[in-house]
């Protein structure tokens, strides 16, 4: 069970959807008070990823969620 709906879920995608569009040929970006800046771009990434993630599990798939612990030697 989500903690989300899925209104909440599509909305929040289309937002980091939009940052990543921003960013693509700007600096920074704004969105609902939030200031975000290139360098930010892997957590927007993760957030998205997160989020589609959160929808097709409420929508009864099974979500895959990628961890990455670095390199290993």
């Amino acid at each position: 069970m989500s903690i989300w709906t899925e209104e909440e879920l599509l909305r929040h995608i289309g937002l980091y959807k939009t940052a990543l569009e921003d960013l693509a040929t700007a600096e920074q970006t704004t969105f609902e008070g939030i200031t975000l800046r290139r360098s930010q771009l892997p957590e927007v990434r993760k957030q998205l990823q997160y989020h589609e993630g959160e929808l097709e599990r409420l929508r009864g798939g099974h979500a895959i969620h990628v961890v990455n612990f670095g390199s290993v030697r």
